[in-house]
């Protein structure tokens, strides 16, 4: 319906995806939702869209992406975080940890 939702209590992408799960079941939300982030903010965004059960669109911030070497530098960061949140993820998985699972879920 083209509504836009802004959630404004968090503090990292986890929590803030969070909110919005909360506040998409308090209204009775279902299908997909479109998240606006930064373009190389994008893959992690769907990751934990996917660990939380959100049914997610992504949608590039800006128009395209600008080469920078500080643009470089959070790509490799953002990849880094992306291996460590699967393996992590995973070896909760393997080892049954609940509380471990329940930060990234």
């Amino acid at each position: 319906d083209g509504r836009l939702h802004l959630e404004r209590e968090s503090r990292d992408t986890l929590q803030n995806l969070r909110n919005a799960r909360s506040l998409l079941q308090a209204a009775a939300h279902q299908g997909p939702v479109t998240l606006i982030t930064s373009r190389y903010h994008l893959a992690r965004c769907r990751q934990f869209a996917r660990q939380l059960g959100l049914e997610a669109e992504l949608c590039a911030a800006e128009p395209r992406l600008r080469w920078t070497p500080r643009v470089l530098w959070r790509i490799a960061g953002e990849a880094g975080y992306l291996c460590l949140l699967d393996i992590g993820t995973r070896w909760a998985r393997l080892t049954r940890s609940r509380r471990m699972l329940d930060r990234v879920t």
